[in-house]
């Protein structure tokens, strides 16, 4: 007779655990850097609701920077090496009669003044069709990384990919980088914070930045409430153990937590 327990015939899942979102944290980013933004990070009740309401702000910022394109502005070593170009420069066919050279330039400009004299938003000599082919999304995308549970977009029967709201498009990096972002910190990182421009910005420090770039260490058992991220110590080493994978903290990882919040 069939129980509240799992049937052990067939496959089940037991949840063990709820998570509910504390706080996030996003970046706005072009590549003109005049346009980007510093980082946001936000602690509180109504987390979707207010991180919603922020896109929703973002959406209006950029949608003002794309609607004012800056035009194609030259200067004479930008009009010189197009001019010496002979073939296109992303798809290496040779210019003639029946393939045109085009200026490809930044429609959002550089991150230079460009009120100086010298300055120019030319990138590259292209051919039409390889123009046209660069031409940016009309869309601005929103990246985030193993995003399942607000995917709508079937890439088949039970994965999903992608939200549109408004003029924003989320998207899930992990279909285009298929690893943990523990991972790919770790790949990236082998030459030190070199690969990682935004985040020297914040900690141009390198001896701080090898501590940052690892995985943390989260007591997820322990923050249960708002009122634990207020405390301000770290909790015990018992409050890191994962009740998920029954492991406890090791020494050497406690030692480095304690590193990255600077508690001697």
């Amino acid at each position: 007779m069939d129980t509240s327990l799992p049937n052990p015939k067939k496959s089940s899942i037991t949840p063990e655990t709820k998570f509910e979102p504390s706080g996030y944290s996003y970046i706005v980013l072009c590549t003109n850097d005049d346009y980007s933004k510093p980082p946001v990070v936000y602690r509180g009740d109504r987390v979707i609701e207010h991180f919603f309401e922020d896109m929703a702000i973002e959406e209006e910022y950029i949608n003002d920077i794309l609607g004012e394109p800056e035009p194609l502005i030259m200067n004479d070593e930008a009009e010189q090496a197009f001019q010496l170009t002979t073939n296109c420069e992303v798809c290496q066919t040779l210019f003639d009669e029946n393939v045109i050279k085009v200026r490809d330039h930044a429609h959002h400009g550089i991150t230079r003044d460009p009120r100086k004299k010298d300055y120019t938003n030319y990138r590259l000599a292209l051919c039409q069709r390889c123009n046209l082919s660069l031409k940016e999304p009309s869309y601005i995308p929103v990246l985030f990384h193993n995003d399942k549970p607000i995917s709508c977009i079937p890439n088949n029967m039970e994965k999903y990919v992608s939200l549109t709201i408004g003029n924003r498009r989320f998207l899930d990096t992990c279909q285009f980088l298929n690893s943990s972002l523990d991972t790919l910190v770790k790949n990236l990182s082998q030459e030190g914070p070199t690969h990682f421009r935004q985040f020297k910005k914040a900690f141009p420090s390198e001896d701080i930045a090898k501590l940052l770039l690892r995985k943390n260490e989260y007591c997820y058992d322990y923050v249960d409430c708002e009122e634990r991220l207020q405390e301000r110590q770290l909790p015990s080493k018992e409050a890191f153990h994962n009740r998920l994978t029954d492991e406890p903290i090791s020494e050497i990882r406690i030692i480095i937590t304690l590193l990255k919040f600077g508690i001697p």
